[in-house]
């Protein structure tokens, strides 16, 4: 054998366990879903949406909010305002005005800014025993809020999360790579959760008890411009990993929008690989370096390949190789989902992925990004 196609098998080897092990997590994750009663109704909600120039979106969110068939005494939403450019915090004023379910509207303090700073002055203000997060750009089905109650009445979890996929009303290609990435990010934290080794879920669609928050030190890292789903999970995951839980049910579902402009796409991408450098779990710092590691080298095979026939075999082998790995996760989760649409993209997306993620990553770790039109610096 080359010294090309050894190192070729080196890598694949972590890659083909590390996938085959997620796959196994996330059709494990799947079962959680088997033999949840109904909700019993009593248990008391609050949902927490932190908002910046959100004014375009807030109405679909709240005409789905408005359709939940959760009793109306039993939940509150808590809107808070962080320093809005936009007629959010005018338009918030209209629907509370309006709303039929209870809705209070704050904002964050002069010294305060951002998400973090909402989220906490929001869950400071709630009620419920249940805090469930979301954001502006998304919108639910009707049984959203019944689906988590009764999962978390279940499985009495300290922390649960639910499928968050992209809406895909324009079929051009940057929608659908963003809603393939997506999905499997969402099944890749669902199955290693499963594991008892989670490493990240989305707080589009996330819930915890209240009065978790107020066991955990700094909850959110403060000191951090995003990153408050993962660094929440990371710090219940010290306290008992097994109380976190994906929630597979579809009439959990969440609704974001994905990026329309290409700049936008790639300044999310930086901000999401710019918190990596804070990372110390070792689930999440080994899961990280093998699928570097792999996505690396197949761009380095594809360079070599233009100097050397070495690599050319390694490389003609490698990519689907990596495709069939890849499916073992991504296909039974777009099943599950209704997505079979995403298949045509499939393709074109494992050719595409290893050079956009080995530059995003590197993105990340070395320039800021623009966010809610801030602007971060790298920390």
């Amino acid at each position: 054998m080359t010294i090309p196609e050894v190192v070729t098998l080196f890598i694949f080897i972590p890659y083909l366990v590390l996938l085959a092990s997620l796959a196994y997590g996330w059709n494990k994750a799947r079962g959680l879903g088997l033999g949840v009663k109904p909700a019993s109704q009593n248990t008391r909600i609050s949902v927490v949406i932190p908002l910046r120039n959100e004014a375009g979106q807030l109405d679909r969110l709240f005409e789905s909010l408005a359709l939940q068939d959760y009793p109306l005494e039993k939940w509150e939403v808590i809107a808070v305002n962080d320093h809005s450019q936009d007629s959010t915090l005018s338009r918030l004023q209209r629907w509370r005005d309006a709303s039929d379910f209870s809705l209070q509207v704050m904002e964050n303090r002069g010294g305060e800014a951002g998400k973090k700073a909402a989220l906490a002055r929001g869950i400071g203000q709630a009620a419920g025993e249940l805090i469930v997060t979301t954001d502006g750009d998304c919108r639910m089905g009707r049984h959203w809020l019944t689906s988590l109650a009764a999962f978390y009445e279940h499985h009495h979890l300290l922390l649960m999360f639910g499928p968050v996929l992209y809406e895909e009303g324009s079929p051009g290609l940057l929608t659908r790579f963003q809603s393939l990435e997506f999905l499997t990010l969402m099944a890749t934290a669902a199955g290693s959760s499963r594991l008892g080794r989670a490493m990240f879920c989305n707080a589009a669609n996330m819930a915890f008890p209240r009065k978790l928050f107020y066991r955990l030190d700094d909850p959110l890292m403060h000191a951090l411009a995003s990153g408050d789903d993962t660094m929440l999970l990371l710090k219940v995951k010290k306290l008992d990993p097994g109380k976190i839980a994906f929630n597979p049910d579809p009439e959990a579902m969440v609704l974001t929008q994905p990026a329309t402009r290409l700049a936008d796409f790639w300044n999310q991408r930086k901000r999401w690989a710019s918190k990596s450098r804070h990372y110390r779990d070792p689930d999440i710092l080994a899961t990280g370096a093998v699928v570097m590691l792999t996505n690396v080298w197949l761009v380095c095979l594809l360079a070599g390949s233009l100097f050397s026939h070495a690599f050319t075999g390694p490389l003609l082998a490698g990519f689907p190789a990596k495709m069939a790995i890849d499916a073992l996760l991504v296909w039974p989760a777009m099943r599950h989902f209704n997505k079979q649409n995403l298949k045509w993209i499939f393709i074109p997306g494992q050719l595409l992925y290893p050079l956009y993620s080995s530059l995003s990553a590197l993105a990340g770790r070395l320039s800021g990004f623009t966010w809610k039109n801030r602007h971060y610096h790298v920390n």
